[in-house]
């Protein structure tokens, strides 16, 4: 009988204390600023250079938003990982592209890390 307490006082905690909805601090929420560099992309034999743009990302709790002067896209993410350094962030952009994404525990920047040919973007919250 004793032991039966001991084990579903064990498993209350263990649930009280994991159920959590944060998924990092909440310090991190809310706006940054970013740059993608110009690239260039191999359309058949002459390449096309895609110009530098402004990017403006806004982060909330399981999900952000990502604009420019051309597009604004939706996105849902979960962490992947957590490491002494940042968060690592699985990103499902609307248009169906996945991404890697770090969100840096200290300096408020987070880092994309899309699929080439684009460059990596480092956002500082503002």
């Amino acid at each position: 009988m004793r032991l039966s307490i001991l084990f579903v006082l064990f498993i209350f905690i263990l649930f009280s204390c994991g159920s959590s909805s944060a998924l990092f601090p909440k310090k991190h929420l809310g706006s940054y600023t970013g740059k993608q560099e110009a690239f260039q992309v191999e359309m058949g034999d002459s390449p096309i250079t895609v110009p530098s743009r402004k990017l403006e990302l806004t982060l909330a709790y399981g999900e952000l938003w990502l604009s420019s002067p051309e597009e604004k896209l939706s996105a849902t993410y979960s962490v992947k990982a957590e490491t002494k350094m940042y968060y690592a962030l699985d990103v499902q952009l609307e248009n169906g592209v996945s991404e890697e994404w770090q969100l840096w525990k200290k300096g408020n920047k987070i880092i994309r890390k899309p699929i080439a040919p684009l460059p990596e973007v480092i956002f500082i919250a503002d």
